[in-house]
């Protein structure tokens, strides 16, 4: 997550754990958002990321190649403020 740029940069994994940008390389989370804590659904279909500026949870489905479109709603409400970390039951 890049909070700065309010964007999250996206990678895929290759072999020894190499990395290989995606196509596109950033997907936008809107103006303001803040993105920080970041983490998949344990069967690799979902990426999770916590915005610390509208306090919000936004959700993306990972596509072929990496490729994050936002899921509908887009949004969740975590009903606190400044969300600085998310995890999924069963990942570290």
């Amino acid at each position: 997550a890049n909070s700065g740029s309010d964007e999250i940069a996206a990678f895929t994994v290759g072999g020894g754990g190499v990395l290989t940008a995606t196509t596109p390389a950033v997907f936008a989370t809107g103006p303001g958002t803040a993105p920080f804590g970041v983490t998949v659904s344990l069967n690799g279909q979902f990426l999770y990321v916590t915005n610390t500026g509208p306090d919000n949870v936004a959700a993306f489905t990972i596509g072929p190649g990496g490729v994050l479109t936002p899921t509908v709603p887009a949004t969740f409400s975590t009903g606190g403020t400044n969300p600085s970390g998310i995890g999924v039951p069963g990942r570290p």
